[in-house]
Parts: C-alpha cells; sequence; structure tokens
C-alpha cells in the first residue's frame, strides 16, 4: 500500500443496519416523492420560469433535507407503513411522525433529532407548498430548547493569536529548511497553511477545501485575493479579501515550492489543496487535517471550531456589534438579529474587523 501506513479497517455496510436507521436513496423512494423532489431542486433554463424552493441551497443542505426525508421513508417502510400510491403530504400524519420522533428519540441525542425534525419539516414544505409543516416543529415530542443545549458537544475556544504565531513558526521552519522538500514535510507545510488561512479568512470546510488557483484564489501584485462567489457560499454571500503581507509569502513559497512535490508524476489541476497523491482534498481529509494540526499545537481543533472561536472573539471584542461576527464569517444567522441596530456602523465594523484579523496575525 502506498506509503506504508496501516490499513483501516473498512467500515460496517449500510445494508446490516435496522431499515429505521438508514435513509432510502433518491432511487428506492417512492416515484410521486421522488417526483415532488425534483421538482423542488429544479432549476430551469428558461428564465421566465421559477426556480423549485430548494434550488438555491447549498449542496450540504440540501443533502440534510434529502437525509431526512429518506430516513422518515425508511421508518415508514420498517414499520409496514409506505404506501406507493400516496405523496409526500399523505404520509406527513402526526401519527407517522409522532412514532418517526419516538424512534429518532431513542438511539440519537436531542441536538441530533431537532436537526431532523426542521429538515423535515423544512422538505414537505418545499415538495408540498400547500402543506402547513409547522406543526412539526412543534410537535408535543420535540426536544426542547434546554434539552437540545444540553446534549450538545461542549466547545472549548482556543486563543486565535497563540495558534497564529504557532502556525507562522512552524512554516517558517519549514521554508528554512535547505534540504530537498520530501512528500512528508510538503504536507506538513500544507496542513499548517491551510488552517493559518482559515483561521484568517474564517471560511466554511467546503470552501476551504474547494479553492482552486486562478478562480477562487488569484494573485494580485505582491499579494493574494480570496474570491467566492455568492452561489457557492453556504449563506448565499460573497468572499472577497486579501492576504496581508506575511500570509500572503507563506502562500506563495506553498505555490512555488511545496506544492510541486505533491503534484509531481501526477497531472496538472487546479485545486490549491492537493495530497501527495495528486488528487484534490475531500472535506473528510479536512477534517483530519485540523485534528492533525490541532494535536501538534495541543489544543482541540475542528473546522467549525475555527469559525466558532472568531465569532467568540469578535464578540469579546465588541459585544454589542452582531453584525461584525455575522459580516465577518459571511453567516447569515445573526441577520435578523442585526437588524434591530442602526445600520451606519458598516464600514467602522469592516475596519474593526480587519484590524483584528491584523493583531491575531501578528500576535
Amino acid at each position: 500500500m502506498s506509503g506504508g501506513g496501516k490499513r483501516r479497517a473498512p467500515g460496517r455496510k449500510t445494508g446490516t443496519f435496522a431499515l429505521e436507521r438508514r435513509c432510502l436513496t433518491l432511487d428506492e423512494w417512492p416515484e410521486r416523492d421522488r417526483a415532488a423532489w425534483e421538482a423542488a431542486i429544479n432549476r430551469p433554463d428558461d428564465p421566465f420560469e421559477a426556480d423549485g424552493p430548494l434550488a438555491h441551497l447549498a449542496t450540504g443542505t440540501r443533502r440534510a433535507r434529502l437525509m431526512a426525508w429518506g430516513n422518515f421513508l425508511a421508518f415508514l417502510t420498517s414499520r409496514g407503513l409506505l404506501d406507493p400510491a400516496c405523496g409526500p403530504a399523505e404520509r406527513a400524519t402526526r401519527e407517522n411522525v409522532g412514532a418517526w420522533i419516538t424512534g429518532l428519540r431513542s438511539r440519537m441525542g436531542a441536538n441530533s433529532v431537532a436537526k431532523y425534525i426542521l429538515d423535515l419539516s423544512l422538505v414537505i414544505a418545499s415538495m408540498e407548498p400547500r402543506f402547513n409543516s409547522i406543526w412539526i416543529r412543534r410537535h408535543p415530542l420535540r426536544p426542547r430548547h434546554a434539552e437540545t443545549i444540553a446534549s450538545r458537544k461542549p466547545v472549548t475556544p482556543f486563543d486565535p493569536g497563540t495558534l497564529a504565531t504557532f502556525l507562522f513558526a512552524r512554516c517558517n521552519e519549514f521554508e528554512r529548511k535547505t534540504e530537498p522538500v520530501n512528500h512528508k514535510t510538503a504536507q506538513k507545510y500544507r496542513d499548517f497553511l491551510i488552517v493559518l488561512m482559515d483561521l484568517y479568512f474564517g471560511l466554511r470546510s467546503a470552501n476551504l477545501c474547494h479553492l482552486r488557483l486562478g478562480v477562487h484564489v488569484t494573485e494580485v501584485d505582491d499579494t493574494y485575493r480570496i474570491d467566492i462567489p455568492p452561489e457557492e457560499t453556504k449563506a448565499g454571500k460573497p468572499v472577497s479579501s486579501l492576504a496581508p503581507p506575511d500570509l500572503a509569502a507563506l502562500v506563495r513559497t506553498y505555490l512555488q515550492r511545496f506544492r510541486p512535490v505533491l503534484q509531481e508524476g501526477h497531472p496538472e489541476m487546479d485545486r490549491m489543496w492537493i495530497n501527495r497523491d495528486g488528487d484534490p482534498l475531500g472535506p473528510h481529509a479536512m477534517y483530519g487535517l485540523f485534528q492533525r494540526v490541532g494535536r501538534a499545537a495541543g489544543i482541540e481543533l475542528r473546522p467549525h471550531l475555527v469559525r466558532h472561536t472568531l465569532a467568540t472573539t469578535l464578540m469579546s471584542a465588541a459585544p454589542m456589534n452582531l453584525r461584525l461576527a455575522s459580516a465577518a464569517l459571511t453567516d447569515k444567522g445573526a441577520r435578523m438579529v442585526s437588524e434591530v441596530y442602526d445600520r451606519s456602523g458598516a464600514e467602522a465594523s469592516q475596519a474593526f474587523w480587519q484590524k483584528l484579523r491584523r493583531s491575531l496575525m501578528h500576535s
């Protein structure tokens, strides 16, 4: 096996799980359900035709809705309640939904159950626009807010300045080495740089993972610009930012010295982050990468934890400005709260965020 690493044991096959624990794939759905889903995600070529209600969603969000309905169908199948002649609205009865929620609560935490319930409510409303699905989110068997919060995995924010200092030091250490670069060194430099860029730009892991040279990452004078169009972000907001000089220098070194070692002998591609086989890094590899870097730094680290910590840092520095954290992380979650506040301070908020980011990089 390449690299001489330990071969991981194969995961458990989906078919070995109890039916109600699975999610029926789209091909396994009844015809009416499948047609309703296809209509919901449809994006017609004719500009005069309206997009389906799910057409604008990011891939991950759409997948979550697909899994929620697929699991509901699997549950009904396991109980002998799936009638192919019925449509989605006819399946979502109070009795069926209540039994499904009870089954979910017997095998998963309250936070996960709450997410499934929300996704089921939203997907049925998209497939059956006339169906009032609000009652699903208010079902008496749903987890209460306090129960949901208590079930969440505890998050331990780290000091972003300390982590930035560690990452800069490690990248500079690899850069000063004079011996030829090997795959191991190139991978470590790449890993530290990925986390450092996420610490600065606060990107979601999907956007960070899929950065493309010449498309999302372009060289501008003596630095690099990150540009991600709104249709590729979860919040539907564009990302556009310049890397500071110190970070730009590390990016340039990666592209000129370390990335070619990973790419050597493999077809050229425009993806910024590649593995030792010349293939693009995937989301699962990105998760493991953050964990490895965290262990090297002596902290617990996950991709979303970086965004969580940045938001915590921002709110600690400016507790009255919710829009600051929302705008900095291109997140629409605080939009409704932000509308309560005066909009005249938007430029000051952006300037403060840029100043704080620079201080994090040089702390």
